[in-house]
């Protein structure tokens, strides 16, 4: 959702007051990254230290630049529920954290008020929780069964959005949402040039590049990300629900031209994603029929026909087929 006319976002100037209020809200225990100046050292110092950080934030968004270590991440692999993957979670610089915080509440706050996201979006955003994504759902569909209609549900799955996102699209989707002038040059400089290594009980790995993706475990990440994936919903002519990197594609079907009409939107959307640098995977993406009937159509991504399934992973007891 991209306005013909755009307000602009206005630039920042970072008070002492907006520094200390983050900083009496750190966690002294979360663990630092590189260089390894802590939340604790910062809470301690505490007013000392506001001034020449006022400085040096406001220096930094003068410039456009930021500083090269505050580019470096420790990322510590994390292992996720019920299998052998894992999730990278990186360890980021605190005075990096604090400066983010500041530029997240900025950006947020104005795309919030200008209303610049698209309703399609949950997560990440005031007042649009995961759960009011679900009741939604769970509404609109127990609705198709109650007036004896039939829907159809595509759940897809996009491998590691986070990481896949290139940093051309997000700066370009940034400028189009009205980020423009020292910002946009300084959240280009953010996200280029980053380095990251991998640290596994105290052993460290080379530093390698990062050339595509929103730092994970960084504040501003899922922001960039929510813009990044804004106009996805105009690609299509049936409903779109996101959450993070969920993209939940549906339509009420009353014939096959519905489901060839389904099909089409999903061939658009994966185009889109991956125009955007994103990649659909098949195996893991899922199709749901809300129906009391049996019908025999297929979704397809690319030539792999989706794996149809009972309910929605996320609402089982509530929603199936």
């Amino acid at each position: 959702m991209e306005p013909e006319i755009l307000p602009r976002c206005p630039d920042l100037l970072i008070a002492t007051t907006a520094i200390l209020t983050i900083i009496t809200k750190l966690d002294v225990n979360k663990a630092a990254g590189p260089p390894l100046i802590t939340n604790r050292l910062l809470k301690v110092t505490g007013t000392a230290i506001v001034y020449p950080l006022s400085r040096l934030f406001n220096l930094i968004i003068q410039t456009g630049q930021f500083p090269t270590v505050w580019k470096k991440a420790d990322v510590v692999p994390i292992p996720k529920r019920g299998g052998s993957a894992f999730r990278p979670i990186l360890l980021l610089p605190p005075l990096f954290k604090l400066l983010e915080k500041i530029f997240a509440d900025h950006l947020s706050n104005y795309l919030y008020q200008n209303k610049l996201l698209s309703d399609s979006r949950y997560g990440f955003r005031k007042q649009r929780s995961t759960e009011m994504q679900l009741v939604q759902m769970s509404h609109h569909f127990s609705q198709v069964l109650l007036q004896k209609k039939e829907a159809d549900v595509i759940l897809l799955d996009c491998t590691k959005a986070f990481d896949r996102t290139t940093h051309d699209v997000i700066v370009d989707r940034l400028s189009k949402h009205g980020v423009t002038g020292r910002l946009l040059a300084l959240f280009s400089d953010y996200l280029r040039g980053r380095s990251q290594r991998v640290m596994v009980d105290g052993y460290f790995s080379d530093n390698q590049p990062v050339k595509s993706g929103v730092p994970q475990g960084s504040v501003l990440c899922p922001t960039f990300f929510t813009v990044a994936v804004n106009s996805l919903s105009t690609c299509v002519k049936s409903t779109v629900l996101q959450y993070a990197d969920d993209v939940v594609l549906h339509r009420t079907v009353s014939s096959e031209d519905d489901c060839r009409t389904l099909q089409e939107d999903l061939d658009n959307l994966v185009v889109w994603c991956r125009n955007a640098g994103l990649d659909i995977n098949s195996r893991k993406s899922q199709h749901l029929r809300i129906s009391n009937k049996k019908r025999k159509w297929r979704f397809q991504v690319g030539r792999t026909s989706l794996r149809v399934i009972q309910y929605l992973p996320r609402m089982r007891g509530n929603v199936s087929a």
